[in-house]
């Protein structure tokens, strides 16, 4: 998992479009979501504040779009970063980013 992570980070910071985590970031953002026991992504969110913020960010791509639970206060920066990599992890899909895009065009 975690190559494919690195190598699909490594490829849009070569396109240059989008704000991507340095790999150290990435990786411990990842494992502080992932239980420890089981492997499993954590069922609730973690103490540390980067995995939080991932954690919380594919909670929102999972979702249906509400805002209620959107990171609006964390560090722009870090959150677009983060973002990135929420996006990635969940194979470059987001209902809630499709829950959108039927509210706006129809």
């Amino acid at each position: 998992m975690f190559d494919a992570v690195v190598g699909n980070l490594q490829r849009l910071r070569i396109a240059g479009k989008v704000s991507v985590p340095t790999d150290e970031l990435a990786m411990r953002a990842v494992r502080g979501c992932i239980n420890s026991r089981t492997g499993q992504w954590r069922r609730s969110k973690p103490a540390d504040d980067d995995a939080a913020l991932l954690w919380q960010l594919v909670k929102f791509h999972r979702g249906n779009g509400s805002l209620w639970g959107f990171p609006w206060f964390a560090n722009e920066q870090l959150r677009d970063e983060l973002d990135t990599l929420a996006v990635l992890l969940l194979g470059c899909r987001s209902s809630a980013a499709d829950a959108w895009k039927r509210a706006i065009h129809g």
